[in-house]
């Protein structure tokens, strides 16, 4: 499966929630469907020996108040403090938001040169660590065309057509989750270590700084379209790094 990944810095608690359909579940052809016409994206999904952890199942729906807690204040779901607390989690968000309105027709390019624009400004900590897996668009393309045959299917009241295309469209989500998943596995296994102590200190000529073992708490997010709308799957993954 053809992948860029993308490491970047995560400053704003409220991104990927704009784009989170919080209304019922719904099936994958669905979620494709509504991404495609109206933004509306599938929720993140909990991943990792740190989520569970802290009591999320794999595979468990994020919802807002513990990803809050976690990402934004590093604290468990009922409230215990994991580590300190990113200094002004939201200053960044909120300068973009004031020069994001003075250009409100500003293009994708020009939000991202806005959104570094607004940390230097703030000068934070990062939130979270995001992780952003872009499949090729050759699989996008195939992903949408099962999921249009599943719109057309619905729209023409075809029951046994909707059923089939949707199974299909399914089974492609199915096939990317197992790969998000096998790729972390492999992550943690072979990179999921921290730092702690001072790296600068040396006493007996040896670094007082350790590296142990860490368990990753990942929130997944899969989606269908870019910030243009265009046709692009890829998945967001979170992960609070110090906590």
């Amino acid at each position: 499966m053809a992948v860029v990944a993308t490491l970047s810095k995560g400053y704003d608690l409220d991104y990927i929630w704009k784009q989170v359909d919080r209304g019922p579940a719904k099936d994958a052809a669905s979620y494709y469907i509504q991404a495609s016409e109206t933004g509306g994206e599938p929720p993140g999904r909990w991943w990792g020996p740190g989520a569970r952890a802290l009591g999320f199942e794999p595979g468990q729906t994020v919802e807002r108040q513990p990803y809050d807690l976690l990402f934004g204040e590093r604290k468990s779901p009922d409230g215990t403090q994991l580590g300190r607390p990113p200094g002004n989690g939201r200053n960044a968000a909120d300068l973009y938001a004031a020069l994001l309105a003075a250009e409100p027709h500003a293009t994708a390019e020009r939000k991202r040169e806005l959104r570094t624009e607004a940390v230097k400004k703030a000068r934070q900590s990062p939130l979270f660590f995001d992780l952003t897996i872009s499949l090729s668009k050759s699989i996008s393309i195939f992903h949408a065309s099962l999921g249009e045959n599943a719109r057309l299917a619905r729209q023409a009241g075809d029951q046994q057509g909707n059923a089939y295309w949707s199974a299909l469209v399914a089974e492609v989500d199915d096939m990317i989750w197992q790969a998000i998943n096998a790729g972390f596995d492999y992550f943690q296994r072979e990179a999921g270590y921290t730092r702690t102590g001072s790296h600068n200190t040396r006493i007996h000529g040896r670094e007082s700084g350790q590296w142990h073992e860490a368990d990753l708490a990942v929130a997944h997010w899969l989606q269908h379209t870019s910030r243009d709308g265009d046709m692009q799957l890829h998945v967001h993954s979170q992960d609070p790094g110090g906590a």
